[in-house]
């Protein structure tokens, strides 16, 4: 082969569970090797993550597993790190040799992927090892970090929503819904005219971390600023729901007068105290808690 070769190994565990606070949750272990590493770059790395959060890590410059979260060094013991470090150098030794009859075989036949399959399916000791970690440790394993994490884990943190408007082009104004400051990074949005989804006229942005341990992301829809349409912005996140639409007094028109957006947040379910502690307005925008049914 030409340039090096980067394999990802076959055990990718990417488990997930239901727990108590009815999300889910996910437990993932990456190994990859890399057959002729540049300079300062590892042969061999393997990271574990629970959710979006990184736990383990260990590399061939290291050769050491290493916690990345300080709940996991101060609930695992010291032989815990001794005895998986020794089991990771084992696989970065199996990397190597994988790596190889890859770039033995993979220019020379088209079913190379038949072949490894085969293979795998032959090693039963091995596929038995595996059913028993991915049935049994993997779950046990992932409550356990679940209850070590808990206070960063299974946080809720709401979404701080605002509505602009910004003329993207001449003659076409695009209304912008923002949400940030959000976690988990699990939220929904969407734009609605008239009371109805308007989905396929929607554009949107990827949910993105923040670099504070939470979240931001957008939606956004053009619209005729001569038209009369009203819009409204609802956003959903862990059983909160919220609204921005326009208000009564001052509709979402924009050949109105009026030099601002004032919009009505609803507020619904769990949320309702921790926002009613927010300002009651900021940046043009009015929060309202929902009438009592």
């Amino acid at each position: 082969l030409g340039g090096p070769m980067v394999f990802l190994l076959p055990l990718i565990i990417a488990l997930m569970v239901k727990h108590s606070d009815a999300r889910t949750h996910s437990l993932r272990y990456f190994r990859l090797g890399v057959s002729d590493p540049g300079h300062g770059v590892p042969e061999f790395i393997s990271v574990g993550y629970v959710d979006s959060h990184p736990i383990t890590m260990y590399d061939s410059v290291t050769r050491q597993k290493e916690p990345k979260a300080p709940w996991m060094a101060e609930n695992l013991p010291p032989d815990h790190w001794d005895r998986y470090t020794q089991l990771l150098r084992g696989w970065q030794q199996t990397s190597q040799v994988e790596l190889k009859h890859l770039q033995r075989h993979y220019n020379h036949s088209d079913n190379v992927a038949h072949i490894t399959k085969r293979a795998w399916e032959a090693n039963q000791h091995e596929l038995q090892y595996q059913k028993n970690w991915l049935e049994e440790e993997c779950i046990a394993w992932l409550k356990r970090f679940l209850e070590y994490g808990k206070d960063t884990l299974q946080r809720t943190e709401p979404p701080l929503v605002r509505v602009n408007r910004k003329e993207t082009f001449p003659g076409i104004t695009t209304l912008f819904c923002k949400a940030h400051g959000f976690y988990p990074p699990e939220i929904s949005m969407i734009w609605m005219k008239n009371g109805e989804e308007i989905v396929q006229e929607m554009d949107s942005g990827d949910i993105l971390p923040s670099g504070d341990g939470t979240y931001q992301t957008w939606v956004s829809v053009e619209l005729d600023p001569q038209s009369s349409d009203f819009y409204s912005c609802h956003v959903e996140h862990c059983g909160l729901h919220m609204v921005l639409q326009e208000s009564e007094s001052i509709p979402l028109v924009m050949k109105a007068v009026s030099g601002s957006i004032v919009l009505a947040i609803v507020l619904a379910g769990v949320g309702l105290l921790a926002w009613r502690r927010r300002p009651r307005e900021q940046n043009g925008v009015i929060y309202l808690p929902t009438p009592d049914r």
